[in-house]
């Protein structure tokens, strides 16, 4: 995945997937 190349593109992702799952901390406990 390109995205997870650039820490920029990590944080947006992250945000949208926590905000959009907030049932899914593991997503990004894994990312950080």
């Amino acid at each position: 995945v390109s995205g997870l190349e650039r820490p920029e593109n990590i944080m947006c992702r992250l945000r949208l997937f926590y905000e959009c799952s907030d049932g899914s901390m593991g997503f990004a406990e894994h990312v950080m």
